[in-house]
């Protein structure tokens, strides 16, 4: 019968030790307790009776009784040993799995922040380049209607100047000098008018210029910005991933260490369970050396009973047969017909009696 470890599997070393136990028993019984009751019932003369069958079943009971008795202690405490490991192993596998669990939570937990942190500062962002956008688009407009006002200051001009010409041309022949000092008032008004408009144009040049560099300035304002966020948040994933693997490590530290664990205590189990089974055999060699001399005593009692028989007799016949006596006679003793009617009558009870 196989002995099934529920925890392990079949475990070799229980029905090794159930065999050793069965074997010492069996052992005993057929070299030691049977034979003693044979050789009681043959001292007895009642070998074959009832009595001697009798004793021979009781034997037989007492020995199997043994055997399962043993066998049960054997199979109840391997069955204990086991349920208490898978306990353990349970524990252990439920604590690691709960520790998984809050792990994933909190990686989960930091993941939606890092992710909300970086959606405000993209959205922050996002609202600053609106805003240059913006900046930029009434920068436009208001160069434009700049622009546009200097031009229409410039046809206004023209006209004007076009219509004194026209005046000029109209009153030429009367006003003669007078024309040539007004032609050189316009002159001079027109040089006034194109300074000012130089002028104009080139302050309007310095403002697009400046506000052009602010432009540009906000503008690499806002890339060192975003390289800085783009920093942070690698350095924050680089800490997260660390952070990950650190706890990772130290779930897979603590499984080792629980399979370590589970391994140190299935090998110790197993030598004493080997130590078990080493205790058996030595108790069976040891039984099988006390039966060997048992049987070398029975043996030499059965060869020595026929010469202690022979013995005996010759000491019970020795007054009649004179064997093992002293073979010295006096002159007065032997002889004759009282000499061989003694021989007769000790050869006839001799032969009587064998």
């Amino acid at each position: 019968m196989a002995f099934y470890n529920s925890f392990s599997g079949a475990n070799p070393y229980l029905q090794n030790q159930a065999n050793a136990v069965s074997n010492q028993v069996t052992g005993n019984l057929q070299r030691n307790i049977l034979p003693q009751i044979n050789n009681a019932a043959m001292q007895a003369g009642g070998y074959g009776g009832s009595r001697q069958g009798v004793l021979q079943a009781n034997a037989l009971r007492d020995a199997n009784q043994s055997i399962a008795n043993a066998t049960a202690g054997l199979q109840g405490q391997a069955y204990a040993q086991d349920q208490s490991l898978a306990a353990q192993q349970a524990m252990q596998d439920a604590s690691l799995a709960q520790q998984a669990s809050q792990f994933g939570q909190n990686l989960g937990f930091q993941n939606r922040q890092l992710d909300l942190t970086t959606g405000l500062q993209g959205q922050g962002l996002d609202l600053q380049r609106q805003q240059l956008a913006q900046q930029g688009n009434q920068f436009g407009q208001s160069l434009g209607l700049q622009r546009d006002q200097l031009a229409q200051n410039q046809n206004q001009f023209n006209q004007n100047l076009g219509f004194q010409n026209r005046s000029l041309d109209v009153n030429s022949g009367l006003q003669g000098r007078g024309l040539d000092l007004q032609a050189q008032q316009i002159g001079n008004q027109a040089n006034q008018f194109g300074q000012q408009l130089g002028y104009q144009n080139r302050a309007l040049d310095v403002n697009s210029g400046l506000q052009g560099r602010g432009l540009d300035l906000q503008a690499q304002q806002l890339g060192q910005q975003n390289n800085q966020f783009n920093q942070n948040l690698g350095f924050q994933n680089r800490q997260l991933d660390l952070s990950t693997g650190l706890q990772s490590r130290g779930l897979d530290q603590s499984q080792q260490q629980a399979l370590q664990n589970f391994y140190s205590t299935n090998r110790g189990l197993d030598l004493q369970q080997g130590q078990l089974g080493l205790n058996a055999l030595t108790a069976a060699n040891t039984g099988f050396l006390n039966q060997g001399q048992g049987l070398y005593n029975v043996g030499t009692t059965y060869q020595q009973a026929p010469w202690t028989t022979i013995n005996n007799a010759a000491g019970a016949y020795q007054p009649f047969t004179g064997l093992g006596a002293s073979q010295t006679t006096s002159a007065s003793s032997g002889g004759g017909l009282n000499g061989f009617l003694g021989g007769a009558l000790a050869g006839n009870s001799l032969y009587s009696k064998l």
